[in-house]
């Protein structure tokens, strides 16, 4: 896989307006918070899929991936499921900490629309939270697996199911508003 291909596979994922993820905050298990990317080859100048490590290439992604990706399937009430479970409502990251809704709707989102639902599963509870909010977008791509091929969708679909490759709301922050002083 390129480097191109990983890009266009995390923007499928991870970028624009249409699908929505929902999340709600938990308590990290892992110390890091972080999760693998799923890149497992390195490159040189001219070559990618390549073992590591690479002479002259050094300190590659795929030389420190260590923890993987570590989910639990939940109910609709927030209770652990078994990873053979096909029928669950959110997912835990034990890794992150961060809770996710799994159900997409066939209906595609304004933004505005998208925090209507979020304000609306929050006052239903679900999974038993009710502090649910888009992702940021280094929380959606957290969990972008990078070693699965485009199209896509670059998730592990045991844990999200009829997962779209297409493009998902995020939350960004932004700086706040700089003030030009005249000299």
């Amino acid at each position: 896989m390129t480097m191109l291909d990983r890009m266009r596979s995390f923007h499928s994922l991870a970028r624009g307006a249409g699908l929505i993820a929902l999340l709600a905050l938990t308590i990290p298990t892992h110390a890091d918070g972080l999760n693998d990317t799923g890149i497992t080859t390195c490159s040189n100048a001219t070559q990618n899929g390549l073992p590591c490590p690479v002479a002259g290439f050094p300190r590659q992604d795929a030389e420190y991936g260590s923890n993987g990706f570590n989910f639990t399937k939940l109910d609709a009430a927030g209770n652990d499921l078994p990873a053979s479970a096909t029928d669950h409502t959110c997912v835990r990251d034990n890794v992150t900490g961060l809770i996710w809704q799994v159900k997409f709707s066939d209906s595609y989102y304004t933004f505005d629309q998208a925090a209507t639902y979020t304000g609306t599963v929050n006052t239903i509870g679900l999974c038993g939270f009710n502090d649910w909010r888009m992702p940021n977008i280094k929380e959606l791509s957290g969990i972008a697996d990078h070693s699965i091929a485009y199209p896509g969708p670059t998730i592990d679909t045991n844990y999200f199911p009829n997962t779209p490759s297409s493009w998902f709301w995020s939350v960004l922050r932004l700086p706040a508003a700089r003030t030009t002083r005249g000299t």
